[in-house]
């Protein structure tokens, strides 16, 4: 009895061994018919691609979500289960698979990333819920689709342009999810959406402030207000406001982006932009916000108040009836710390004289014969030819040879590059120095009360490239100065005040920290202002030709864009010294 219990249990062992080995058995071949499955689902695939790709004339960048969807609409595909990428997928850097099915993408195109590149892979995860023998069906429908399209005449109806047309576009801003552009040419603000399409795949670009090709100077709302040749545009986003330098109106116009109003700012100028300089806000071209601490502005103001007594006194000299008489005491300017002569008084009344020669001659106001859209149609001209004609029409002082450097600069020096900059004069520092080693902004505010703004929005200041000059405005109480530079004449100089400094049409201007970085469009060179100081230098970093804008990257990177290319110099490695032209034109600078 126990042996025949041993046989029933070994019977019983074997019985199971066969039933493991058989499943085995099954498992493998399970196994090689879902190898032989993945094989052929993958090869049809590859059909597949390779007839979209022969499609795209076997470019592989050109196989788009959106000529997939072309085809499968060409074949009259509508009720499969392939899915499409949307823009929010795309998004997510394609982890959560296709979400958009082609009923919905034939229907709706534009919830489908269009632009998407289509590769083998994209295409298997588009293609995941259908069968293998679908997808060879599928193989056959398109195939004999391009067999059609390559023998037979397609008519097809011409594709429609869009509408927004951009002639000149001169700055732009940020503001959330959109781009403000402003065009000189057309005399409006255009908006660039960065998350809405048109039908041919392009960013949706709308008007949104002005008439395009109706130039004016009228406020109110965004499709009453006009503008003419808007050049520089820069945005507050703690305000929502956006700021304008309306080029041929002379002003600063202030868009509300919440209220969609359209007003101008009334600037007031200080008593030494107004009443001692003789400046007046014409022609503004680049605009960038500065935010610093109210030391800072306490600092620049202090320099300021004391370059304003120092040309007060200078008036003063000059107008006493003991002073006035001699030759002497008229040609001779006061001579700076620094070795270089400051603006004296008789520098002070031939500008003024300047300006009336200018009026009397028949040129405009403001001292200028064109518009910028009229200088925009001869910008082949060369620019020198174009300084000699800004020289003809104001007739600037010549050059004292007994002093190194005077405030009027003539032509030939205006044309001339910067010849050497290593080789300065015994009067100029030539040590090189960091531009960013003056102090820092830690703080954004304002020295001034915000009475019309909530207590938590700082509204910056605006710094502002004129004709040959800086300015600076604060918005809030609509107070303008000249912080650099000169409002009638042109030259380089770079010098410890920023007044006594020349720059030569300044264009792009940007802000970081406590500095101001200047594109000197005729100079070809990048100028920088230590707003603690006003202290002019340039910037030994870049050799640009005619310099128009600038930017900064997050990584603290600054690009400067000029006719030929784009430069770029990390802003903690930009080096800069105080640098002059030849205004003797013999060679030495």
């Amino acid at each position: 009895k126990l042996q025949q219990v041993e046989d029933e249990n070994l019977s019983h062992v074997l019985k199971k061994l066969d039933s493991i080995r058989q499943l085995a058995g099954d498992a493998q071949v399970l196994r090689h018919r879902e190898t032989r499955e993945h094989t052929a689902r993958q090869v049809a695939i590859g059909q597949l691609y390779s007839l979209l790709l022969e499609d795209a004339g076997f470019q592989p960048q050109a196989v788009m979500q959106r000529s997939v969807l072309a085809m499968f609409e060409g074949i009259k595909l509508q009720h499969a289960e392939i899915f499409f990428f949307s823009v929010e997928d795309v998004r997510r850097r394609l982890a959560t698979g296709p979400s958009v099915r082609l009923k919905d993408a034939e229907s709706n195109p534009r919830r489908c990333s269009e632009r998407l590149l289509v590769t083998s892979q994209i295409l298997d995860s588009m293609l995941a819920e259908i069968s293998t023998e679908q997808i060879r069906d599928l193989v056959g429908k398109v195939s004999k689709y391009l067999t059609f399209k390559q023998t037979t005449y397609q008519v097809r109806p011409m594709e429609e342009r869009d509408d927004a047309r951009l002639k000149n576009a001169t700055g732009f801003a940020v503001y959330k999810r959109d781009i403000f552009v402003a065009d000189a040419l057309s005399h409006c603000i255009w908006r660039v959406a960065a998350d809405a399409f048109t039908e041919q795949g392009n960013h949706k670009v709308e008007l949104f402030a002005g008439r395009v090709g109706e130039a004016g100077d009228t406020d109110g709302s965004l499709q009453e207000a006009r503008f003419h040749s808007p050049m520089g545009m820069v945005v507050c986003a703690d305000a929502g406001t956006a700021f304008v330098a309306d080029t041929d109106n002379n002003a600063i116009r202030c868009i509300d982006l919440e209220a969609k109003l359209v007003s101008t700012l009334q600037l007031e100028r200080t008593q030494l932009t107004r009443d001692i300089l003789g400046a007046r806000f014409v022609r503004p071209k680049g605009i960038c916000t500065v935010y610093g601490d109210p030391a800072m502005f306490s600092s620049m103001d202090s320099h300021l108040e004391k370059k304003r007594m120092e040309l007060q006194a200078q008036l003063n000299e000059a107008n006493s009836p003991d002073l006035s008489c001699g030759e002497d005491s008229e040609s001779t300017g006061t001579t700076g710390s620094d070795g270089k002569s400051s603006f004296s008084s008789s520098s002070l009344f031939s500008s003024q004289k300047d300006t009336s020669k200018k009026n009397s001659l028949g040129t405009s106001a403001m001292g200028h014969s064109m518009s910028l859209e009229q200088s925009l149609t001869v910008a082949h001209i060369k620019k020198y030819a174009v300084l000699q004609d800004m020289a003809s029409a104001s007739q600037l002082t010549t050059p004292s040879p007994t002093t190194p450097t005077s405030i009027g600069v003539s032509s030939a020096a205006a044309t001339t590059r910067l010849r050497s900059r290593s080789s300065l004069p015994s009067s100029i520092a030539s040590t090189r120095r960091p531009s960013g080693t003056v102090p820092s902004a830690s703080a954004r505010g304002d020295e001034d009360d915000v009475s019309e703004f909530p207590d938590d929005i700082h509204i910056p200041r605006l710094a502002i490239t004129s004709d040959h000059c800086v300015w600076l405005v604060d918005p809030v109480t609509a107070r303008a100065e000249v912080i650099a530079g000169d409002h009638v004449q042109y030259g380089y100089h770079d010098t410890h005040s920023g007044l006594d400094a020349r720059f030569s049409s300044p264009k792009g201007i940007i802000n970081i920290r406590s500095v101001l970085f200047v594109a000197d469009y005729w100079n070809d060179v990048v100028r920088c202002i230590n707003l603690h100081t006003t202290q002019v230098d340039t910037v030994m970093d870049f050799r640009p030709q005619g310099p128009v804008a600038m930017c900064l990257s997050n990584s603290g990177v600054l690009y400067v864009l000029d006719s030929e290319c784009i430069h770029r110099a990390n802003i903690l490695r930009i080096m800069s010294t105080q640098c002059e032209s030849d205004p003797m034109g013999d060679g030495k600078s």
